[in-house]
C-alpha cells in the first residue's frame, strides 16, 4: 500500500530528461536505490519518525509501495539487489534487512558487526559484501555473507602505514562488486602526527590528517589489497567491470581500472564537472558501461539554483567529461541513483524543506537523462547591437538536431555550428526588439537570455545564458508631428519622419457615435487603442493607430483619418513619427462628467525608458487645460492644444517618460474646463 503523503507523479517522455516519479511531504527520506531490472527497484531510506524505509515498484515506477519492516530506530544507508528477488539493505545500529521473495517479506538481522553498516553489494544472490564503521575508533570492519545477508563475518583489510603519524581510525564508506570473486571499495583514513613543543619531547598535541584509501580483492575477500591514490574520494561508486570503476569526489570524478584483472589498480581524475554547475560533489554514482554513467549530487538549500536545477550529470566518457542534465525539482537533493539500462534510471533523495516540509524523492528518466538542452556559459558575454560576433555557447544537448539559437524574444539565428554535445559557435544576430507582449530590454545596452532549440525542445532560463548587447540605441524620442482638425469626413497630415523604421503613431479625438479609419503612405495600420465614454448626445472617442515607415528612403508621409456616423461633428488628428520604437506597449483610458473628478489617467508601463503618450479630448469647452502641480504624481506640461470653434471641443497632447528605476503605475491628470466633460488616453511607446 501507499505511504501517507506519497504522491505518484505520472513520468513525462523525453522532454525534460529527469521528472518526478513519486514524492511525499512527511518529512522522510531516500538515500540509496537498486534497480535489477527495468520494472522492480527499491528504494531505502527513513521514514518521518527516523525508522527504517523501503519502497518498492514492480512496475517501473508506475506504481511505489511501502514495504512492511519490522524493527525502528534505525536508518537504512545501502541496498543491492541481486535480482528482482533478492535484495538486502544495510543500516545503522548494525541492522541488515533482507528479502528473498521480492519484497513481500522482509527479515531484519542485527547485531551484524560494525556499529552503523554504510554499503553493501550482492552480486549473486548468496554473495555479499558490506562496509561498516565501528563507532569506536578504530577500522571499520569489511563484512562479508555467504548466505544472503543472514550472517556476516569480517574480512581483513589494513589501512597504510604512514609516516605522517598514528592510526586515529579509517572507514570504507562504499563498496563495488562486479563478480564474487572481484570487489572495489573506496574510503578514508585519517592520521595523527604528533605536534611537539618548543623543549624536546614534549607533545602538546595532535594534529588530524585524513588520506582517500582503496581497497581491492580478485580472490573473493581472501585477501585485500590497500592503496593510497592522488585523489579525494566521495561515497560514491559504481564498477560496471572486474576492470573498471568510477568514483565520486568534490568537483571532479576518478576512473579505477585495471590491466591485470584486478591484481593492480590506477586512478585518473577525470573533469571538474560539466560546464556552469561549479562545484558538483558526486553523492551517488550508477555505470551501466565503462563509459556510460549517471551521477547526482546532494544539495543543501542554499546552493539550488531555483531558476534551473543540476543535482544530476551524465558521462560517455568514462567520466573524462560530464553533461548537466535536467530536473523537474528546483528544491531538491538527489543521494543515489541506479540504472537499469543506459536510458532508464532512478535517482531518489528528499525535497529540500520549504516552509518546514520536506519528503522523499523518486525522479525518473527514460532517456538516459536526456532532454531539451541547457544553456550554462555564454562567452564573450556582451557585444555589439549591430551583431556580427562569433562566440561561444556551453552546455549540453546541443547533438540533438539544433534548429536554432534565440537572442531575446524573437532575435533567431541560423548562424551556428555545433562542436559537440556541449559546445556551439554562434553569430550574434542584429540586435532588434519584437513588438511586446511583456517586459522588454531598454536603454544604451540590452541583457537578454540566449536559448538553444533542438528536435526535443529549448532550453529554460538560467543564470549562465546571458547576452548583453552594446550601443543599443536610447529612448524613443520625436521624429516629425503634424495635426490638423477638421469638420469634413477627413483630416490629413503630411509628416517627414526622420528615418526608415520609424513608428507613425496617429491620434484622433472625435465625438463617441463616430467609426475612425486610419490610412495612408503605403503602409500598414493597426489600432493600438479605440475607446468612447458612454455619454448620450456629445461625447467623446479616442483613437490611437500605429504604422512602421518601411519607405526606403526618407520621404513625406501624408496620413489620413476617415470617420463616419459622424454628422457634423469635427475631429482632431495629430501624428508624431518615434525613433528608436519597438511599438505600443501598455494602454489606458479614463473618462469623465460634470461634477466629477479631473482629467487623470492611470497607466502601468511594461518597461523603464518608454514614452508615455496622452491625448485628452474635451467635447463642450475650448478652455485650454493645465497639468495638476503636485502632489500630482506627475506634473506634465502641454505638447500641443487645438481647438474647434465650431463644435466648441478640443484635443490636447502631453507626454512623460518611464525612468530608469522602473515603472510602477504612472498617474497623470490635467486642470478640469467650466463644463467637466472630458476622456483621457494613453499609450506606451516601448524603446528598443
Amino acid at each position: 500500500m501507499l505511504a501517507a503523503g506519497f504522491v505518484l507523479t505520472a513520468t513525462l517522455a523525453g522532454c525534460l530528461g529527469w521528472v518526478t516519479q513519486a514524492s511525499s511531504s512527511d518529512g522522510s527520506a531516500l538515500t540509496a536505490i537498486s534497480c535489477p531490472t527495468s520494472s522492480s527497484c527499491f528504494a531505502v531510506g527513513r521514514d518521518e519518525s527516523s525508522n527504517a524505509l523501503v519502497r518498492q515498484s514492480i512496475d517501473g515506477g508506475n506504481t511505489w509501495k511501502t514495504d512492511a519492516l519490522s524493527g525502528a530506530g534505525f536508518t537504512l544507508t545501502g541496498v543491492s539487489c541481486a535480482d528482482a528477488r533478492h535484495c538486502v539493505a544495510v543500516g545503522q545500529s548494525s541492522q541488515a534487512v533482507v528479502t528473498t521473495d521480492g519484497g513481500s517479506q522482509w527479515t531484519t538481522y542485527d547485531n551484524v558487526a560494525g556499529s552503523d553498516l554504510l554499503s553493501v553489494a550482492c552480486p549473486e544472490a548468496n554473495s555479499c559484501w558490506a562496509t561498516a564503521e565501528t563507532g569506536s575508533g578504530a577500522v571499520g570492519p569489511l563484512l562479508h555473507s555467504a548466505d544472503g545477508g543472514a550472517t556476516w563475518t569480517a574480512q581483513q583489510w589494513a589501512p597504510p602505514e604512514s609516516l605522517d603519524g598514528q592510526l586515529s581510525h579509517a572507514v570504507l564508506q562504499a563498496i563495488s562488486c562486479p563478480s564474487t570473486e572481484t570487489c572495489i571499495a573506496l574510503g578514508t583514513a585519517v592520521y595523527l602526527s604528533t605536534i611537539y613543543g618548543t623543549l624536546p619531547d614534549v607533545t602538546i598535541g595532535y594534529e588530524p590528517h585524513e588520506i582517500s584509501v582503496l581497497a581491492t580483492t580478485n580472490d573473493g575477500g581472501t585477501t585485500w589489497q590497500v592503496e593510497v591514490p592522488s585523489a579525494a574520494f566521495t561515497p560514491a561508486l559504481s564498477c560496471p567491470t572486474t576492470t573498471s570503476c568510477v568514483a565520486g569526489g568534490s568537483g571532479t570524478s576518478y576512473t579505477i581500472t585495471s590491466s591485470d584483472q584486478g591484481a593492480d589498480w590506477s586512478v585518473t581524475a577525470g573533469s571538474n564537472g560539466a560546464p556552469g554547475n561549479n562545484p558538483f560533489t558526486i553523492d551517488g554514482i550508477s555505470c551501466v558501461t565503462t563509459m556510460r554513467c549517471v551521477a547526482v549530487n546532494s544539495l543543501t538549500p542554499a546552493q539550488v539554483d531555483a531558476k534551473y536545477p543540476t543535482q544530476v550529470e551524465s558521462t560517455s566518457d568514462g567520466g573524462q567529461t560530464w553533461a548537466l542534465q535536467a530536473t523537474d525539482q528546483p528544491n531538491a537533493s538527489l543521494h543515489a541513483v541506479a540504472c537499469a539500462t543506459a536510458t532508464n534510471c532512478w535517482a531518489v533523495g528528499e525535497l529540500l524543506p520549504q516552509a518546514g516540509i520536506s519528503g522523499a524523492l523518486i525522479v525518473h528518466t527514460l532517456t538516459g537523462g536526456v532532454s531539451s538542452p541547457l544553456v550554462t556559459a555564454v562567452s564573450p558575454s556582451q557585444g555589439p547591437a549591430s551583431g556580427g560576433d562569433l562566440i561561444s555557447i556551453t552546455g549540453s544537448g546541443f547533438e540533438n538536431g539544433v534548429t536554432g539559437v534565440t537572442f531575446g524574444p524573437g532575435q533567431r539565428t541560423t548562424q551556428f555550428t555545433v562542436e559537440s554535445d556541449t559546445e556551439l559557435t554562434v553569430t550574434t544576430p542584429a540586435f532588434v526588439q519584437p513588438t511586446p507582449t511583456g517586459p522588454a530590454p531598454g536603454g544604451s545596452t540590452a541583457t537578454v537570455d540566449v536559448q538553444v532549440s533542438t528536435t526535443l525542445g529549448t532550453s529554460p532560463l538560467v543564470q549562465g545564458d546571458q547576452f548583453t548587447f552594446t550601443n543599443v540605441p536610447p529612448v524613443p524620442v520625436p521624429d516629425g508631428i503634424g495635426a490638423d482638425t477638421s469638420a469634413a469626413p477627413t483630416a490629413s497630415v503630411t509628416i517627414t519622419p526622420g528615418a526608415t523604421g520609424d513608428l507613425l503613431v496617429a491620434m484622433i479625438a472625435t465625438f463617441n457615435g463616430a467609426t475612425v479609419r486610419v490610412s495612408g503612405g503605403g503602409l500598414t495600420w493597426s489600432t493600438a487603442l479605440d475607446q468612447a465614454d458612454t455619454v448620450t448626445g456629445d461625447g467623446g472617442r479616442i483613437s490611437v493607430w500605429t504604422a512602421r515607415n518601411t519607405a526606403d528612403a526618407v520621404v513625406p508621409v501624408t496620413v489620413t483619418s476617415a470617420i463616419s456616423n459622424n454628422g457634423s461633428w469635427a475631429q482632431t488628428l495629430q501624428v508624431e513619427a518615434f525613433r528608436h520604437a519597438v511599438g505600443i506597449g501598455a494602454t489606458a483610458f479614463a473618462s469623465g462628467t460634470p461634477g466629477g473628478q479631473a482629467p487623470n489617467v492611470l497607466i502601468t508601463p511594461w518597461e523603464t525608458g518608454s514614452w508615455i503618450a496622452l491625448a485628452g479630448f474635451d467635447p463642450d469647452s475650448t478652455t485650454t487645460v493645465a497639468s495638476l502641480p503636485p502632489p500630482w504624481p506627475v506634473s506634465l506640461g502641454l505638447d500641443g492644444s487645438y481647438s474647434d470653434t465650431v463644435e466648441q471641443s478640443q484635443m490636447w497632447f502631453q507626454h512623460v517618460t518611464v525612468g530608469p528605476s522602473g515603472g510602477g503605475t504612472v498617474v497623470a491628470g490635467d486642470t478640469l474646463s467650466p463644463e467637466g466633460h472630458w476622456d483621457l488616453a494613453a499609450v506606451e511607446i516601448i524603446a528598443y
